[in-house]
């Protein structure tokens, strides 16, 4: 394709060097013209939008994922997809689309630069190429491993400089370490000093014609020639310089995110962000702006340093988080006390504190306003560094009021709502500052004109100001002189014991230190009060001494004492940590949240175990203490903890996620101030030691079974267990007295009671979120709470399976649609492992047997495949070769009787389902065994199961051969099908209830009942009948489940439940506990029975009635339900929130139970073998007196 000009006339050439990039000059017609280019393939091997990682010789980097940080800048390791025996390091491409080493051109709001092949529209070195990515020609130009600002640092040889992010001071001063994607390196790289003179060159090319005269006084404002670009953005807003094009703006497009386009002066103008440092803030100038800064300088641009004590750094935006590319000055936030003092412990970070509260510093410190706004701090006024400015005002500083002086110089917090003990020492009194607005205790002015007062301030302060004025030499002999006079204003400094050694400074000054350990001792030396004075009961302040004596457990660090020998370090820490400690010895301080429980007499509220004691360092402080634990936590009952190093782990009651799962966070046994985490309680199966065993009568023994029998050889309530600490042997035991949950679950248990909690299978919120109602193992008619010992699935959807690593672990991915190193797996949540993404994937096609058998593996997960035409068998004893769900693949299958063609009746006490029609048997409808575990119906269906646990398969969704109630359906494993129905709970609607025999839902059929219905020629039957039949029903509840199961008895009727299952529902009857906890009881309910106030049944917990305190709430009822009152007055139970519903019949309803119980009565008037004649028009019995001769019916006397 020949290039063309302006007029359309073609562009004449004699050398490549007259034709632009990437064409051409074709000598023969001396054209510029374009070949087609030899474009480079996207990249392979990795996932879409990453690129495999080469070194310097173009060769691959290969990778172990088990290794971590395997791969070099951030890059992740992923298998081959091309090579799949290989693991590369695969990064995000940094191309665009562009070739291998270059990278695409972007406009300022990070839209790609596209061009015309031919034209002069790439800007710089960079030519138009086509993209794979986008499929249109873009501008690309090389990369060199560094942004598009910055250029490499060569050494003297011409060579870069590598560096390592481990150690950046390898590069020299104002440069960085990068990597460098192409080489698979890091290399230093700097600012390009000449970007100031490109982008003068690079404007004056495209400056628009209309605003010249504005772009050229922004030039001479950019070379120093005016004021500052700065000053041309409005006051809080700093300039967005456009890195490497003009700073002339048309609109906001041409700006970066956080900048906007000031037409006024066509800049880019932005917020300045905040320092990226905690605790900086950015420095201002005389004009109230944020002064900027370079880190390197330009040639057409002055260097803005930034002041002493401040860094250049790149601001970030407070909103988002992302650095802004503009440099501002930050410096340390420096603390200072607003009325006196330093700031405690430093004045970059101090210890903060609440004007309100006078308790949040330590007894020595005051609590005054900071430099900054809104923040308060704890100073301290007696430091040794106190500075000369504060120090002139601290001389003439007073806290108390007028009249008043603090005692003994000393900042003495106070409570003055405490009405017992002398909360203040001496004659002090609790008095309101009017400086800091806290209780201090202050005691009156001894001289009327305050001079003693100021005397004793001046040389407090000249006392603690001596080390700073002898460093200074500025110590005068009048000065020294002044100290020596007035000495016995200053606080004694001796060790508590005369006997003990006190360790002295450098200088000869007493060691001071702190009694909380913040200033410690040197080794040999601990921290005790002061001697001969009132200081020593309520300062933190003290002196170091020999470590002859032990006044306390929290000073010395070996205690000498037997008696707290066994106390485990985790108490010494809590003393330690404390500010304020307990008076005695033998007992160590409440902490909660790291501070002191502090407390108030008489109240004593404190938690059980504690009370309120006076601390030991600080006067009328009381804090909750409680007595030294001398042995490690233990868990209640039935659970084990949380193994650690220490054997236990330490957590918190309201705080979630602290312990591993499977793990609770429970209340100590012998402890109840501490919580650790302690096992689940489980109702595991009984031991043999907690039962009888069966002997014989000789006493010779006990009586051996085998577990396998077809018959068992244990006498009646007796049944075959495994023998504890002997393996393999089994005996006779009784049945234990608690019931159990199946082989294979846990039942759970309430944390309150410790029994295990039952529950119906028509009420799914009686039970926990993961637990599930099944029947007792060894008690019929009985259902608890049980939990599967099997692990949860990793992958939440059922059929998937997670992607196993090398080392066995799952591989883990960062979120949604984040890619997998497979291309067939996704990032799904596992909620078994913390909720954590984990690659999920369709599981590898399992080989089984068709008709659902057990298939024979020779090693676990490989399936033996066999020949049916070999005339020797390759399948071991009891297996046959047999057709799998592969086709034309046969597998070894379990040989096994076919069963037969009716099957073996179901037992009614358990299914109650009608028994299906004969069909002919066939090779693939039949009931076995499943033969995997995570064999299953799908999601949100559950399957059919005979009185042995075996499932029922079929062929296809058209096979009609399933129970009733039950359709084929698609399995769990591909090519499976088998007979399931849907999971929802069968029970009548709502305002109807549901017909239960032995805690099952009593089914029928809607073709019986319409031929029931039609067989009757007269549907209004004689009086007599109908009370007939409602006599059986009374009397003969058994009746119910007669021979024909599709029919419902009186006072019931079939009602559809589910598309494919009809169940009995009633229609007159009252509600009942039957109805809402699975629980037979009588259809009237006794005028003591505990209801709800509107005579709702309440929530039960097993057994048990669930009870609350927070009328309205939720948090303490199950699902659905909400604390409500009761029919008793001080009780409330949690409830349905919905109104009751009143079932009535169609012709009758009546008032109330005691009514229905006097029918009942009437109607067993006349004795065993009679009955009581009603009257058709009011349903009463007809009354008779003997004197007339037919006043009583036919049939009747």
């Amino acid at each position: 394709m020949r290039l063309t000009d302006v007029n359309g006339q073609p562009r004449i050439c004699l050398h490549d060097l007259d034709c632009l990039p990437p064409a051409k000059c074709l000598t023969k017609i001396k054209s510029c013209c374009i070949f087609p280019l030899n474009q480079e393939v996207p990249p392979i091997g990795c996932p879409k939008g990453t690129r495999q990682l080469r070194n310097k010789n173009g060769d691959l980097l290969n990778c172990s994922p088990t290794k971590p940080g395997s791969c070099p800048g951030g890059a992740l390791c992923y298998q081959d997809s091309i090579n799949t025996e290989q693991f590369r390091c695969c990064g995000k491409d940094p191309s665009d689309g562009c070739g291998t080493g270059q990278r695409a051109l972007k406009h300022l709001n990070g839209s790609t630069l596209l061009c015309l092949p031919g034209t002069a529209e790439c800007p710089g070195n960079g030519i138009c190429e086509w993209s794979f990515d986008i499929d249109r020609f873009q501008c690309c130009e090389a990369d060199n491993g560094c942004l598009h600002e910055e250029i490499p640092v060569f050494d003297s040889k011409g060579n870069v400089i590598s560096c390592s992010p481990i150690t950046p001071l390898l590069c020299p001063d104002e440069a960085i370490c990068r990597f460098n994607f192409w080489t698979a390196s890091y290399q230093c790289c700097r600012q390009n000093n000449q970007l100031g003179k490109k982008l003068l060159t690079t404007r004056c090319k495209s400056l628009h014609q209309g605003h010249h005269q504005s772009v050229q006084k922004h030039i001479k404002e950019a070379t120093g020639e005016s004021r500052n670009l700065q000053q041309e953005c409005p006051l809080g807003e700093i300039i967005y310089k456009l890195s490497d094009r003009e700073d002339y703006c048309s609109s906001d497009v041409d700006c970066p995110p956080m900048g906007r386009c000031n037409l006024h002066i066509h800049l880019c103008c932005g917020p300045p962000g905040e320092c990226p440092v905690a605790g900086e803030h950015p420095v201002f100038d005389e004009q109230d702006r944020v002064q900027l800064c370079s880190p390197t300088s330009m040639k057409t641009i002055s260097k803005r340093k930034c002041p002493a004590d401040s860094k250049c750094r790149e601001s970030i935006d407070p909103l988002s988080g992302l650095l802004t590319g503009q440099k501002i000055c930050c410096m340390a936030q420096s603390f200072e006390c607003v009325a006196s003092g330093l700031p405690f412990p430093n004045e970059q970070n101090p210890l903060r504190c609440d004007l309100q509260n006078p308790i949040t510093c330590p007894l020595d410190m005051l609590c005054q306003a900071s430099n900054i706004s809104g923040i308060s701090i704890c100073c301290s006024g007696s430091s040794k560094s106190v500075n000369i400015n504060y120090r002139k005002r601290q001389r003439h500083l007073n806290l108390c009021p007028q009249g008043w002086q603090p005692y003994e110089h000393l900042n003495i917090f106070c409570h003055p709502s405490m009405t017992t003990g002398n909360h203040c020492p001496g004659h002090a009194s609790c008095i309101l500052s009017p400086i800091t607005k806290q209780f201090i205790c202050c005691s009156p002015v001894v001289s009327e004109e305050g001079e003693e007062d100021k005397l004793n301030d001046n040389d407090y302060i000249d006392y603690y100001d001596k080390k700073e004025e002898e460093d200074k030499g500025e110590i005068t002999t009048g000065k020294q002189n002044k100290r020596s006079n007035n000495k016995n204003n200053i606080p004694l400094i001796a060790c508590f014991d005369i006997d003990d050694v006190m360790d002295l400074n450098e200088d000869g000054n007493p060691r001071r230190c702190t009694l909380d350990r913040r200033i410690p001792c040197r080794s040999g030396f601990i921290c005790q009060p002061l001697q001969e004075t009132s200081f020593h009961k309520y300062s933190t302040f003290g002196v170091c001494c020999s470590e002859r004596r032990t006044p306390h457990i929290a000073f010395s660090a070996s205690s000498t004492n037997r008696k707290f020998s066994q106390i485990d370090h985790q108490h010494r820490n809590q003393d330690s940590k404390a500010f304020f400690r307990c008076p005695s010895s033998s007992q160590i301080p409440v902490i909660r949240q790291g501070q002191n429980l502090f407390c108030e007499l008489p109240g004593q509220n404190c938690p059980p175990g504690s009370s309120c004691q006076s601390a030991m360092n600080a006067f009328a402080m009381m804090i909750c203490c409680r007595k030294a634990r001398q042995s490690s936590p233990r868990c209640p009952d039935g659970m084990s903890p949380e193994r650690s190093p220490i054997g236990y782990v330490l957590c918190e009651l309201l705080l979630p996620d602290q312990c591993k799962p499977g793990y609770q966070c429970v209340q100590s046994k012998n402890d109840p101030e501490q919580s650790i985490c302690c096992s689940r309680p489980k109702n595991a199966r009984p031991a043999v030691n907690a039962q009888y065993i069966f002997l014989f009568r000789d006493g010779s023994g006990p009586r051996f079974c085998s577990p396998s029998a077809t018959q068992s050889n244990c006498p009646k309530n007796y049944y075959c267990e495994e023998a504890i600490g002997q393996p393999g042997i089994f005996v006779c035991c009784s049945m234990p007295a608690q019931p159990i949950c199946p082989s294979g679950f846990d039942s759970s248990l309430d944390l309150r009671s410790g029994n295990p909690i039952y529950c119906s299978p028509s009420d799914l919120s009686m039970c926990p979120a993961d637990a599930d109602c099944l029947l007792a193992e060894n008690r019929a008619n009985t259902y608890l709470c049980c939990e599967s010992r099997e692990p949860g699935r990793i992958c939440p959807q059922p059929g998937q399976h997670a992607l196993l690593q090398i080392n066995g672990q799952p591989e883990q991915c960062s979120g949604p649609g984040a890619p997998c190193s497979k291309s067939s797996y996704t990032c799904q949540l596992s909620y078994t492992l913390n909720n954590l993404y984990v690659c999920c994937g369709p599981p590898n096609s399992a080989i089984v047997c068709a008709d659902g058998r057990e298939t024979y593996h020779q090693e676990f997960g490989k399936t033996v495949q066999c020949n049916p035409m070999s005339l020797y068998s390759q399948c071991p004893s009891g297996f046959e070769c047999a057709l799998s769900n592969v086709p034309a693949m046969h597998v070894c299958c379990r040989r096994m009787d076919a069963p037969l063609p009716g099957g073996a009746p179901l037992p009614q006490a358990q299914t109650d389902i009608p028994p299906p029609p004969f069909v002919p048997p066939s090779s693939s409808s039949a009931t076995f065994r499943p033969p995997i575990e995570d064999l299953g119906c799908p999601l949100g269906w559950s399957a059919y199961e005979d009185h042995r646990g075996a499932h029922h398969f079929c062929q296809d969704t058209l096979d009609m051969t399933c129970p009733h109630g039950f359709s084929c359906a698609q399995s769990s494993v591909e090519g499976i099908f088998m007979c399931c129905r849907l999971a929802s709970p069968i029970q009548c609607p709502q305002a109807y209830s549901t017909l239960m025999v032995n805690n099952s839902p009593r089914l029928c059929s809607i073709a019986a009942r319409q031929i029931s219905s039609n067989a009757s020629p007269h549907p209004a039957a004689d009086g007599f009948g109908r009370l007939l039949r409602q006599q059986q029903t009374i009397s003969s509840p058994s009746l119910s489940t007669g021979q024909n199961n599709n029919h419902c008895p009186s006072g019931y009727t079939c009602m559809q439940s589910s598309p494919a299952v009809y169940v009995c529902c009633g229609i007159n009857t009252l509600p009942s506990m039957s109805t809402d906890i699975g629980i037979s009881k009588s259809t009237s309910s006794s005028s003591t029975e505990l209801l709800c106030s509107n005579g709702q049944i309440p929530a039960y917990l097993g057994q048990y009635i669930r009870y609350c305190s927070n009328l309205g709430q939720v948090s303490e009822c199950p699902p659905s339900y909400v604390c409500s009152p009761s029919n008793r007055v001080g009780l409330n139970v949690c409830c349905h929130p919905f109104p009751v519903v009143h079932r009535r019949s169609t012709s009758r309803s009546y008032s109330d139970s005691n009514e229905q119980k006097d029918k009942i009565d009437i109607l067993n008037i006349c004795g065993k073998g009679s009955l009581v004649a009603i009257d058709e028009v009011d349903g009463r019995s007809i009354e008779c007196d003997g004197t007339t001769k037919d006043e009583c019916p036919q049939a009747c006397k």
